[in-house]
């Protein structure tokens, strides 16, 4: 099951990336029905600036008018992928152009956590790779 996790998670972030989801410009519900548990958590509690859990579909539409006032353009290019049995590590660069015109490039981590092949949490580290890898079980 856990390679169907991994696969998942790079169609999830296709997804995400094929479309304007991150910056609320489109319908996130279907693609959120796809890939996500209705009761998913989005746990930004590690985020420097508006720290923050969100729950449920609702949550991702919190999150995204949020990205939306900050940001014009939002993708996160996949760097590596790591099987932790019912959770996947993703290791992404997320390039941006926010509304004021600054671009930026940044090193995130995150934790996918899967129930029944869908994703039920999403736990953000930023740039902390050890947190992120401890979060998965891994070695940090």
């Amino acid at each position: 099951m856990s390679q169907e996790n991994v696969e998942t998670a790079r169609r999830a972030m296709d997804a995400l990336n094929q479309s304007d989801l991150m910056v609320g410009a489109r319908d996130p519900l279907p693609t959120l029905r796809e890939f996500c548990d209705p009761d998913v958590e989005w746990d930004f509690s590690q985020r420097g600036v508006d720290p923050e859990i969100y729950r449920g579909y609702g949550g991702w539409l919190r999150i995204a008018e949020q990205f939306g006032e900050a940001w014009h353009e939002l993708r996160m290019d996949v760097e590596e992928i790591i099987d932790a049995g019912n959770k996947v590590v993703l290791f992404t660069n997320m390039i941006g152009l926010s509304t004021s015109g600054i671009k930026l490039s940044q090193s995130v981590g995150q934790v996918w956590t899967f129930r029944d092949g869908k994703i039920v949490r999403d736990q953000y580290f930023s740039d902390d790779r050890a947190a992120c890898l401890r979060a998965a079980g891994l070695a940090g």
